[in-house]
């Protein structure tokens, strides 16, 4: 793929075999918008993208062009179709720059607010439940800023039914936002990690009816950055963090979101 076309301290380039792995644990569709999408480049970025495509997964987020790297990926699940859009919000400070242009990953910064809003009314407009999983926030932090919130009430209103966030690197809330799912930072699933905060997540189920009925967390630690389920101290402590950091809900003791209006440290 080249040699990298910027500098930064992280740079990240997986085997194609990495691909095996996924398939094997079950896993069914990669979201590759992020900040590590353009490590390499536009060529990396397709490149990945050409080995998704040849394996069983299904993928959205980057591609050789900017209609690839958009579009939504479609999957069957339960009779119904689900559309997942794939986007970033991490770096957009190059994007201040309008002459500036990285058209193999679908970005989300202000600048591109056009494209999004066009590929999730496509996935919206395709399929029964829509799924948008965007690479976005602060690392490390408690809380959405104001501006990530006003974003996601935007594509909720487009009709998106859940939104799932990473790039903190540390669980955040739940909620219900106006009928949709928002889970404002799924952790570290499966990544090396300093224990503590960084070392816990969660699988997030979501039930569907006609719009969501329950979002359900089943715990996770990662020792040795591998995904393992929590213990029943480390369990209740995941859905402590969440709970605090959720505004209008808690999870009970089976990990279900429930209503509860006590203060959250997000409000």
């Amino acid at each position: 793929v080249g040699p990298p076309p910027i500098a930064k301290q992280f740079l990240f380039r997986s085997p194609p075999e990495s691909l095996e792995l996924l398939t094997a644990a079950g896993i069914d569709v990669v979201g590759m918008a992020n900040n590590h999408a353009w490590d390499h480049g536009g060529r990396g970025a397709a490149a990945t993208r050409a080995h998704v495509d040849a394996s069983p997964l299904v993928g959205a987020g980057v591609g050789p062009d900017p209609a690839t790297a958009y579009a939504p990926a479609y999957l069957e699940v339960g009779g119904r179709v689900v559309g997942i859009v794939s986007v970033t919000r991490v770096p957009c400070d190059w994007s201040t720059d309008q002459a500036a242009e990285r058209p193999e990953v679908a970005w989300a910064c202000d600048r591109f607010a056009v494209p999004t809003a066009w590929t999730i009314a496509t996935a919206v407009d395709g399929s029964d439940v829509t799924v948008v999983l965007l690479h976005g926030g602060t690392e490390m932090t408690d809380c959405p800023d104001d501006r990530l919130r006003e974003v996601i009430d935007v594509w909720v209103s487009l009709g998106v039914d859940v939104v799932a966030i990473s790039h903190p690197h540390v669980l955040q809330g739940v909620e219900i936002v106006d009928g949709a799912a928002v889970l404002w930072s799924t952790g570290n699933f499966a990544f090396g990690n300093r224990g503590g905060r960084t070392g816990r997540s969660a699988i997030f189920e979501v039930t569907f009816g006609d719009r969501v009925e329950q979002i359900r967390l089943r715990p996770t630690v990662l020792p040795g950055g591998v995904a393992a389920p929590a213990t029943v101290q480390e369990a209740a402590l995941v859905r402590q963090e969440v709970s605090d950091r959720s505004v209008g809900g808690r999870l009970d003791e089976a990990g279900v979101l429930v209503a509860d209006p006590a203060p959250s440290i997000c409000d």
